[in-house]
């Protein structure tokens, strides 16, 4: 009994899948139905087996991309290069003592989930160098 539902998750996170790439290739707007049926190789009509409404798959997609980034964050190593996360800054002293490390890694979360929707919704303003720059400078301006 618990294998169809297996099998259920494993295709929405499929679906899930696909609608990202269309994301990356060629952003928000043309994440339709029909194109991201087409992404994951299935008809309009068997996706809508899976999910009712485009809202609903854009909010599943939501969550899965949710999932994996904490599952990510959860099993990485903080203890590489000062800057990669606020609270090394702060384990070495690197954090400027007048900030509170719990509130920098609120900020700093908040940051990244904004610089995410930007990458998202306007991917051509927003490219992998500019963020990491801008990523690069947050992290520089935490410091001593």
């Amino acid at each position: 009994m618990g294998e169809p539902d297996v099998g259920n998750r494993v295709r929405r996170e499929e679906i899930a899948e696909a609608l990202w790439r269309v994301v990356r290739r060629d952003g928000v707007g043309a994440a339709t139905v029909r194109s991201i049926a087409a992404e994951a190789g299935w008809s309009p009509g068997a996706l809508r087996h899976y999910f009712s409404t485009r809202a609903e798959l854009l909010a599943f997609a939501m969550e899965h991309v949710i999932t994996r980034v904490r599952a990510r964050i959860e099993t990485t190593d903080f203890r590489g290069p000062v800057r990669v996360a606020v609270r090394a800054l702060a384990e070495e002293g690197e954090l400027a003592g007048h900030r509170d490390a719990e509130f920098e890694a609120a900020r700093l979360h908040a940051l990244i989930d904004g610089l995410t929707i930007h990458v998202l919704a306007r991917p051509d303003s927003m490219p992998p160098d500019r963020v990491s720059a801008v990523l690069a400078a947050h992290l520089e301006d935490l410091a001593t």
